[in-house]
């Protein structure tokens, strides 16, 4: 009885040690009565990058413009934030900012070494009317090159706009 356990050990044992000798690198190869032995590739994990913007007639958001609202202001900021709402790292990415009836002297392109799920990170720009009646229109983009392979492509974009009326 006792030779009978040491050899049913035994067997289970290289069985054990044999499917795992074989197995490739990343692979995970889960025994049930459909797949025994088999080997399945692990799914690759994706960042999935999303890209929003808001503007306030004062730093730090404290009285926020409505997208196509208006306002009575000689300067305005806009906040650009980017998010990694995927499990995967989005790493090597550049982010562009494009402003028309304003002017700014705040870096309108930055890159991005690397992003981890759940993170994100908001860029502060500030605008200048002068006062004057102008329509402001701002789009940003992230991963503008498509470098980054992503669960969803089409969130990289944002827009938005706003009246100026004059304010002199």
């Amino acid at each position: 009885m006792v030779k009978k356990m040491i050899g049913l050990s035994l067997s289970v044992l290289l069985m054990g040690i044999s499917s795992v000798a074989f197995a490739a690198p990343n692979t995970v190869a889960p025994l049930s009565p459909n797949n025994i032995g088999e080997i399945k590739p692990v799914p690759k994990v994706k960042p999935d990058l999303t890209i929003s913007i808001t503007a306030s007639i004062e730093k730090g958001g404290i009285k926020p413009i409505t997208n196509g609202g208006g306002v009575s202001s000689n300067s305005e900021w806009v906040y650009v934030k980017v998010e990694n709402l995927g499990p995967g790292v989005a790493k090597n990415f550049q982010t562009v900012v494009t402003v028309t009836g304003a002017s700014t002297t705040s870096p309108l392109s930055f890159s991005t070494a690397s992003l981890n799920p759940g993170a994100s990170f908001q860029k502060e720009i500030q605008v200048s009317t002068g006062g004057l009646d102008y329509k402001v229109n701002i789009t940003a983009k992230t991963d503008t090159a498509g470098q980054v392979d992503e669960i969803t492509e089409g969130n990289n974009s944002a827009t938005f706009n706003y009246t100026v009326r004059n304010a002199q």
